[in-house]
């Protein structure tokens, strides 16, 4: 009886707590005793990322890992392999702001600080790559030639072309 009268009012604060925030389009504020919940599905939702990340399923792993951050802010395994999925799949930005995530729950962590720095090098790489590939360097356009990316490749040649007609 003690247990679901507990149970009942949790469930209470909940529903009170989400249909206020969906009246004033406000984050809803939980009361404390419905934020053990979050922690558990949370942690819930990171053991299934992992095991999509195992099975090579990166999106449906990006998917439960921001699930589990989203629910649990504080979670450091979360924020941490969401970053890691994301620049796993290619998507630099995300990852590079889940780790300053994970960075900020534990600023003193190796692996994170590395991650990040890997992450935030190859942002500004590509960045400068594209600017080259704007430019129109010849060199950059037979690389990227060779590279089967035939799109920039074409844009860096016709520029490296049009800068230089008579070579």
């Amino acid at each position: 009886q003690k247990y679901v009268r507990k149970a009942k009012r949790k469930i209470t604060d909940l529903k009170a707590a989400l249909s206020s925030a969906e009246s004033s389009n406000v984050k809803p504020v939980l009361s404390k005793t419905a934020a053990p919940y979050h922690r558990k599905i949370a942690s819930q939702s990171v053991v299934q990322g992992d095991s999509y990340r195992a099975a090579g399923n990166l999106s449906m792993a990006a998917d439960s890992y921001r699930d589990a951050a989203l629910r649990d802010p504080k979670s450091l395994d979360a924020n941490f392999k969401l970053g890691a999925v994301l620049a796993a799949s290619g998507d630099l930005t995300g990852a590079r702001d889940a780790f300053l995530a994970a960075n900020k729950l534990d600023p003193a962590s190796g692996p994170i600080k590395g991650n990040l720095k890997k992450v935030t090098e190859t942002l500004s790489k590509v960045g400068a790559q594209k600017k080259e590939a704007e430019t129109g360097n010849l060199a950059l356009g037979l690389e990227l030639l060779s590279k089967s990316q035939f799109d920039q490749a074409l844009i860096s040649l016709a520029k490296a072309a049009g800068d230089k007609p008579d070579d």
